[in-house]
């Protein structure tokens, strides 16, 4: 990649901007499904085993709080 970048995430800046107006805490966690320029890409069976880990931490985390 011309610039160096190594990933893409849309959401976490709105999620932080909106939990910092109301004072909320908030939290992302991200998973990494596809590489930027496609050639890392998961399969549907990959991204499904994925995103559930990622969901199983999530909930780790929640039940610390």
């Amino acid at each position: 990649m011309e610039h160096g970048t190594l990933g893409v995430e849309m959401e976490a800046a709105g999620l932080y901007a909106v939990a910092a107006e109301h004072g909320a805490r908030a939290l992302c966690l991200t998973t990494v499904t596809d590489g930027v320029a496609g050639e890392t890409d998961l399969d549907s069976r990959q991204r499904e085993e994925e995103l559930l880990r990622m969901a199983e931490v999530a909930l780790d985390v929640l039940a610390g709080c």
